[in-house]
């Protein structure tokens, strides 16, 4: 076969067809029969002419011949992706692929839409930022997936449900740290804390719980434990040398207490080691 159409150039070549008809237009591309717009007479251009041009693409393809790159089937190797297509060979979900093409990271052609879907070529993972686009874009034109197409869209699926899990994973891991109560000190001795009633106005808040954030889960769950006779987990507490006691941990135990007006409170009376 010794020419190719537009569009098999490329297939083959990996540049887009919009950047190629810009080249013969251009006269960087020699052209041996000129297309009407009619099908069944499309452009043709020569493989050995190719060798001439500028486009180190056009150069490789003339270089390896066309019969060099055809399958088995006949049918030469894809050279563009949708995005689908794309996350299968990225391992990037379709999801974050869509998200480069809208931030102008990837760039793609096609509207995105049902019928007309992003199609992303070779020359522009090469440009891409990301290197998994770079390591696809680095082993050339790549046969397509053997998977059946149902199998496919399963594995994208599950990629996108990956990708979801991974970033509530890390919302909850950040909101703990918010929420997360200070330690107590190393010294105090923590196994075996007697436990006592203490009146609750006997007990004072440090400074770091001045505004410490409670969520309104905790607090109505809290509530709902102590309206129903359920026993809460003691407070700590440390007995201060005028008598009084200073909340060491439990701050919202504290204040549901103080919302619901109960004038005791259970609390694991800290020791200092000697």
């Amino acid at each position: 076969m010794e020419f190719v159409t537009i569009h098999e150039l490329a297939k083959l070549s990996g540049v887009s067809t919009a950047t190629i008809r810009l080249d013969i237009k251009a006269g960087k591309i020699p052209i041996a029969t000129m297309g009407s717009r009619g099908r069944g007479n499309p452009t043709r251009i020569r493989i050995s002419d190719l060798e001439r041009t500028d486009r180190i693409q056009y150069q490789q393809l003339a270089r390896k011949k066309l019969s060099n790159l055809e399958t088995e089937n006949g049918n030469v190797e894809p050279v563009r992706f949708t995005v689908n297509e794309l996350a299968l060979r990225t391992g990037l979900s379709a999801q974050v692929i869509r998200k480069d093409i809208l931030d102008g990271k990837l760039h793609a052609e096609g509207g995105g839409r049902r019928g007309s879907p992003y199609m992303i070529f070779h020359e522009h993972l090469l440009q891409a930022a990301r290197p998994e686009y770079r390591r696809v874009a680095a082993h050339g034109a790549r046969e397509a997936a053997t998977l059946p197409e149902e199998w496919q869209s399963q594995i994208v699926k599950l990629q996108q449900e990956i990708q979801q899990l991974k970033e509530r994973i890390s919302f909850l891991e950040q909101r703990i740290r918010t929420t997360e109560q200070p330690d107590t000190e190393p010294s105090l001795q923590k196994n075996s804390l007697p436990i006592v009633e203490v009146p609750l106005h006997e007990i004072s808040l440090p400074a770091v719980f001045e505004n410490y954030y409670i969520s309104e889960e905790k607090i109505k769950e809290l509530k709902h434990k102590i309206e129903k006779g359920v026993v809460i987990e003691p407070v700590h507490i440390r007995k201060m040398e005028n008598g009084s006691y200073l909340l060491r941990r439990g701050i919202a135990q504290f204040h549901v207490a103080q919302e619901l007006g109960l004038v005791t409170l259970p609390a694991h009376l800290e020791i200092m080691d000697e």
